[in-house]
């Protein structure tokens, strides 16, 4: 039986005559890996991709020009209508009559000055003061109508509640002064007190519009009225 020191040189004799011949050839070389391949973008990174702002090498799109047209090149107001009757047919229709606009008139203006001076930061004194000064207006109704001669009539009422009280009635001539305006002339026959135009022989009504009517009197300043259809009766 060969011994062992026999059997590990025959080992390493055939371990040497390989690697002499070529049998031995050293373990391959490992393969270097291939480049990873770039996955396919899904429809959240290409949403995400378009709504990204613009990089700084990007110019950023011009914005769209306004379509919103300018001060200066907007309409201009229309003009106020104007009547289309004479100034003489809108103050004497048939079954006019017209309101005060006391609210918006020059006597409510000069109340509210009188009375703040005179309440003096006291409410309940200054809507005493405003109510005292809006008995002492008593001409709520105007209208113009024609006696059973055919003259023109001035007839003045005050309103309470819906009731209308006769205060004063006048013979009046009614001249047309330009196409806006009425000069009303008083012709002596009168009945009652006069409570607008006190002391003045003849003044002057504006007509701004075929519904209202504008007067300026010494003791109230100006002051509108507007028509009313079926107000007074007949």
């Amino acid at each position: 039986m060969p011994s062992l020191r026999w059997f590990f040189e025959n080992v390493t004799a055939s371990i040497c005559c390989l690697a002499a011949f070529g049998g031995c050839s050293p373990p391959p070389k490992p393969e270097p890996a291939a480049p990873p391949i770039a996955a396919a973008p899904t429809a959240s990174t290409a949403a995400s991709a378009e709504a990204a702002p613009p990089s700084a090498a990007e110019p950023a799109p011009e914005a769209a020009p306004s379509t919103e047209p300018s001060p200066a090149a907007a309409a201009p107001e229309p003009e106020p209508a104007r009547p289309t009757q004479s100034p003489l047919q809108v103050i004497s229709a048939p079954d006019v009559a017209f309101l005060v606009d006391y609210a918006g008139s020059a006597a409510r203006e000069r109340a509210l000055d009188e009375c703040d001076t005179e309440a003096k930061g006291d409410p309940a004194v200054k809507a005493t003061c405003l109510e005292k000064a809006r008995t002492k207006f008593i001409a709520d109704v105007i209208r113009f109508k024609k006696d059973a001669q055919g003259k023109f009539q001035l007839a003045i009422y005050k309103r309470q509640g819906s009731r209308l009280d006769e205060i004063y009635i006048g013979s009046v001539e009614l001249t047309e002064q330009g196409t806006d305006a009425v000069r009303l002339k008083f012709t002596g026959r009168e009945k009652g007190a006069r409570p607008l135009f006190r002391g003045q022989p003849s003044v002057v009504l504006k007509v701004p519009t075929e519904y209202s009517i504008e007067i300026d009197d010494a003791g109230f300043g100006r002051v509108t009225y507007n028509a009313k259809i079926g107000l007074v009766s007949q």
